[in-house]
C-alpha cells in the first residue's frame, strides 16, 4: 500500500480535529478566568496562563488541513510554512514552560523565594520558553525561502521538517525537548527528596507516644517564662486520679534541621510547656512503671497565629510542587507518541510509510499531540477549584434572575517556604 485510504485519513484527520477543539476550548476558558477572575490569578496559575497561548496557537495551527498527507508541498506553500512555524515554535515552547516552572519550584522550595519575588523572573522565562524554538522556526522558514531544498514541509497530519533532514528534527526538535525534560525529572527528584527528609524529620519529632494498656494517666503541667500569676495551693488539687502541679521544667528544645547534615540539631528556647508522666498500677507482684513523655508548648495567641500562617504558606509551596509534577507528567504523556513514531523511523528506515503500524503512529499522534491544552485546562481547574465553584454559582445565580453579592479581591497566595515550624514541643526547621 503506497498511500492510506480516503477512510483512514478520514479517521485521523477527526481525531485530529476533536483534540485539537477540546484543546482550543481549554486554553480558552484558562485565558477567559485568568483574564476576568482575580480569584483564577495566582502564583501556581500565571505560568499556566502564559504557556496556554502558545497551546491555543498550537491547537488553530492543527486545525489547517490544507497540507495532510500531501504530495505537492507547494500547491499550498505559504500556509504549509505558517503550520510548521507555529508547530515549531509552540510545542517546543511547552517543555521550556515548564521547566521555568520547575525553576520556581527550586527558588520557592530550596531558595525560600515568595512569590512576589520569582514574578520578576516571569519576562525571562517569557524570552526564553517562546523565542528559543521561535529562532530556530524562523532559521528552517528563511533558509527555504532562498533554496529549493525544503526543510520544511507536510510530514503526515501537519507540516513541520522534512524526512531529508530527519537529523534537524533530532536534534533541534526532540533532542532539546527530551533534554529539558531529563532536567526536570532531576530538579523534581532533588525537591522531592528535601521535602520527604523535612517530613520525615517532622515525624519523629511530632511523633505521640503510646500508651500501655492498664496504666492510669497522671499529668503534670508546668509553667515557665509565662505571665500567669497564681498560689500554689491553687494550683495544686486531684481531680480523678489527675495531679496539676507548677513543677519547673527546661526550657522546650529548639530542633533545627540541617540540610547539609541531614541531621536535627537541638538548642534551648523559653517557652510554657507540660509534660505528660504515665503511672502504671501495681500488677499482682506489687510492681508499676512510670513513663515521662517529651515536652510540649504552651502556646500564646502571637504563636497560634505566626505557626498556622508558616503551616499555610508551606502548603501552597507544596502545592505549587504537586501543580507542575501534574503538568510535567502530562508534558511526558504528550512527547511520548511522536517520539516513539520518531524512533521508529530511525530504527527502520525503510519501513512502509503506510502500513498499520505507521497508521497506528500516526493515529496516536493526533490523538495526543495536539492535547497539551486540554490537559493544562484540567490541571489549572483542579489548582483553582474554590474559584471555579465561585464562577459556576454565580453563573447559576445570574442566570437564575438573582443578584450577586459583592466580594472582595481575594489576596495571593503566599508561597514563601518557610523554615520553622513552631510543633508541640519543638520547631523544626525545613528545607
Amino acid at each position: 500500500m503506497d498511500h492510506f485510504s480516503r477512510r483512514q485519513i478520514t479517521v485521523l484527520e477527526a481525531v485530529k480535529c476533536a483534540s485539537s477543539v477540546a484543546s482550543l476550548l481549554g486554553s480558552l476558558f484558562i485565558i477567559a478566568t485568568f483574564s476576568f477572575s482575580a480569584s483564577f490569578r495566582t502564583t501556581r496559575t500565571r505560568l499556566i496562563f502564559f504557556s496556554t497561548w502558545g497551546n491555543m496557537l498550537v491547537s488553530v495551527a492543527m486545525l489547517m488541513q490544507s497540507t495532510a498527507f500531501a504530495n505537492d508541498s507547494t500547491k499550498n506553500r505559504s500556509v504549509c510554512e505558517l503550520q510548521a512555524f507555529l508547530l515549531l515554535t509552540f510545542s517546543l515552547a511547552d517543555p521550556f514552560w515548564i521547566f521555568c516552572m520547575t525553576l520556581n519550584v527550586i527558588r520557592i522550595i530550596i531558595m525560600r523565594f515568595d512569590g512576589r519575588k520569582i514574578r520578576s523572573f516571569d519576562k525571562w522565562y517569557f524570552l526564553a520558553a517562546y523565542g528559543i524554538p521561535a529562532v530556530a522556526a524562523a532559521t528552517y522558514v528563511l533558509h527555504d525561502q532562498f533554496s529549493d531544498n525544503y526543510i520544511v514541509g507536510p510530514v503526515g497530519l501537519w507540516c513541520g521538517i522534512t524526512p531529508n533532514f530527519l537529523f534537524i528534527r533530532v536534534a533541534f526538535f526532540f533532542f532539546p525537548a527530551w533534554g529539558v525534560i531529563v532536567g526536570i525529572v532531576l530538579m523534581h527528584s532533588f525537591v522531592a527528596s528535601k521535602i520527604y527528609k523535612v517530613k520525615a524529620a517532622l515525624r519523629r519529632v511530632t511523633k505521640p507516644s503510646s500508651n500501655p494498656r492498664g496504666v492510669h494517666i497522671m499529668t503534670e503541667i508546668s509553667v515557665a517564662n509565662t505571665t500567669l500569676e497564681a498560689d500554689t495551693e491553687q494550683l495544686t488539687r486531684s481531680l480523678s486520679g489527675t495531679t496539676l502541679t507548677p513543677t519547673p521544667q527546661q526550657p522546650s528544645s529548639l530542633v533545627t534541621w540541617d540540610p547539609d547534615t541531614s541531621r536535627v540539631r537541638h538548642s534551648q528556647r523559653e517557652v510554657g510547656t507540660y509534660t505528660t508522666t504515665v503511672h502504671g498500677l501495681p500488677d499482682a507482684y506489687g510492681q508499676s512503671v512510670t513513663i515521662s513523655a517529651a515536652l510540649g508548648p504552651i502556646f500564646r495567641s502571637t504563636a497560634h497565629a505566626a505557626f498556622y500562617k508558616r503551616r499555610k504558606e508551606n502548603n501552597n509551596a507544596v502545592k505549587y510542587f504537586k501543580t507542575v509534577s501534574l503538568l510535567f507528567f502530562v508534558l511526558v504523556w504528550v512527547w511520548f507518541p511522536p517520539s516513539i513514531h520518531v524512533i521508529y523511523g530511525l530504527v527502520n528506515p525503510h519501513h512502509n510509510e503506510f502500513s498499520w503500524v505507521s497508521f497506528g503512529l500516526h493515529l496516536a499522534d493526533a490523538l495526543m499531540v495536539p492535547t497539551q491544552g486540554f490537559w493544562n485546562a484540567i490541571i489549572y481547574a483542579h489548582a483553582t477549584w474554590s474559584a471555579c465553584k465561585q464562577l459556576y454559582e454565580m453563573i447559576m445565580t445570574r442566570l437564575a434572575g438573582g443578584r450577586l453579592s459583592s466580594q472582595p479581591e481575594p489576596a495571593e497566595e503566599a508561597f514563601r517556604f518557610n523554615t520553622r515550624f513552631n510543633l508541640p514541643g519543638s520547631t523544626v526547621r525545613q528545607v
